[in-house]
């Protein structure tokens, strides 16, 4: 079977994960579930599947340089002191990060459903949540993590414990130019 190659979006905090390595799950809310009777449930599949490979949509901003190229800066782009932002686009969400100026790039290696709530400390790690604070005051990883997708889905998300996708992946690349040809690698070997 062919490699599928599919878009998938992420925001800052979460990009920065994966560009540190640290970030090797992510989850999704299951949609379309019906209830068919007592006990019996009709799940839509996963959008997807394991051997995938997902390119990452990222938050950008354009820049126009001297040669009438296009840059592209990404929202975890570290700024120099004096750098010039006349010429810069105003920031454009994930969803239109064309696929030729994507930087990252994974391959999904297991996928299950659980409840959003069931996430071990474990799996709040892969997500790329840290602890902080100390002594009594020390947040755990989950808890972390919690906080991480209230600012996603909203306040009380959490508290309505929704069935979740759980896609693990390994992440293939991180800069442009390697997950480019990598890309044009699974391209070519999906054509054969």
């Amino acid at each position: 079977m062919p490699t599928k190659i599919k878009p998938i979006l992420f925001n800052n905090w979460s990009v920065k994960r994966l560009i540190r390595g640290t970030k090797t799950q992510t989850r999704r809310i299951v949609k379309d579930v019906k209830e068919l009777q007592a006990g019996l449930t009709l799940y839509k599949r996963c959008p997807f599947e394991i051997g995938d490979i997902l390119w990452v949509r990222e938050a950008f901003r354009i820049k126009q340089v001297e040669n009438e190229e296009l840059e592209y800066i990404f929202s975890t782009h570290e700024h120099s002191l004096g750098e010039d932002f006349s010429n810069l686009s105003k920031w454009k969400p994930s969803i239109h990060l064309p696929k030729d100026k994507s930087r990252i790039l994974l391959k999904v290696v297991y996928i299950w459903r659980e409840l959003l709530q069931n996430i071990t400390e474990e799996d709040a790690i892969k997500e790329g949540a840290e602890n902080y604070g100390d002594g009594p005051s020390v947040k755990s990883c989950k808890e972390v993590y919690f906080g991480i997708w209230e600012d996603i889905n909203g306040i009380g998300s959490v508290a309505k414990n929704p069935e979740v996708w759980v896609i693990e992946f390994e992440i293939l690349s991180t800069d442009l130019q390697t997950t480019q040809n990598l890309l044009k690698e699974f391209a070519d070997g999906a054509e054969q």
